[in-house]
């Protein structure tokens, strides 16, 4: 029983990971497809109460450079006004309460190229940009756990991928 236990909190780190990775994808492509710039936006919750943050579960995909949705995350999305909602993350349920990420950043912004750029409120420079998926009761097996914990990483160029901090040999694609 413990291990269907870590099986279903790995699949649930697993999908988070893919969902925010195809989020990245489209906001990039909306950046592109639109001619203007797109930002993914951290956030503590997808209500009206919502703040940007580098820790909080859920996200965003808005347009322009400097459209926060700090307090309107409940609008629907393709709106004509601000916060120009383009995409909500999937609405994590109680089941999902033990997911944790962090990010080193709470906004990424991408330009009609495709490429990171900056942006203002708040204020980013391009960096590579790197999430991590845990779990807030059980450790990583990176430091001897059984969760096995998911990195994804966005390349300045806006290229994003996910990775495993667990592996570390030289030749593994899945290595961070």
């Amino acid at each position: 029983l413990p291990s269907f236990g870590d099986w279903i909190r790995n699949t649930r780190l697993r999908s988070m990971a893919e969902s925010l990775r195809a989020d990245l994808q489209m906001a990039r492509a909306e950046a592109i497809r639109r001619n203007t710039t797109t930002r993914l936006q951290f956030v503590t919750s997808l209500d009206n109460s919502c703040a940007l943050s580098a820790s909080g579960i859920a996200w965003v995909v808005n347009a322009g450079a400097a459209q926060s949705p700090e307090g309107a995350c409940s609008a629907e999305t393709g709106a004509a006004s601000a916060p120009f909602l383009i995409r909500k993350s999937p609405v994590v349920t109680s089941s999902g309460a033990d997911l944790r990420l962090q990010a080193s950043r709470s906004t990424l912004a991408f330009d009609s190229l495709g490429w990171q750029t900056a942006s203002t409120a708040p204020a980013t420079s391009v960096a590579i940009v790197t999430v991590g998926f845990s779990s807030r009761n059980n450790t990583c097996a990176a430091a001897g756990g059984s969760v096995r914990c998911l990195n994804v990483v966005v390349s300045p160029a806006g290229d994003s991928r996910i990775c495993d901090p667990a592996r570390t040999a030289a030749t593994d694609p899945m290595r961070c």
